[in-house]
């Protein structure tokens, strides 16, 4: 059996939410909208969505990465907790569901 498209969409989803916790860590302390995080990451996946860039960011939240700030009209604001700065930094072990590039790659 071909398991090729599950591996290229969970190293999708993965990658994105390196991105979202890499442009969320250049936008300290202020944070940043998930509508720029769609913008930018659209760079490299052209056919990403708003939702699958909420969805990984409800993910990181669940993670205790982020933090998720919601207004009246359904924006959403991201920042990084002290755990998500940490991992970003790598000053410490990120768990499997992130694909943070080896410091060799940085």
């Amino acid at each position: 059996m071909n398991n090729i498209p599950a591996m290229m969409a969970k190293e999708r989803r993965e990658s994105i939410r390196w991105h979202i916790l890499s442009l969320s860590n250049f936008s300290r302390p202020m944070g940043i909208n998930t509508s720029t995080l769609h913008n930018v990451i659209k760079g490299t996946y052209q056919d990403l969505s708003h939702l699958e860039v909420r969805q990984e960011v409800d993910y990181l939240e669940k993670r205790d990465l982020v933090i998720i700030e919601k207004d009246p009209l359904d924006n959403w604001f991201v920042k990084l907790t002290r755990h998500g700065i940490d991992v970003v930094e790598n000053t410490v072990h990120v768990e499997p569901g992130i694909n943070r590039p080896l410091l060799s790659q940085v």
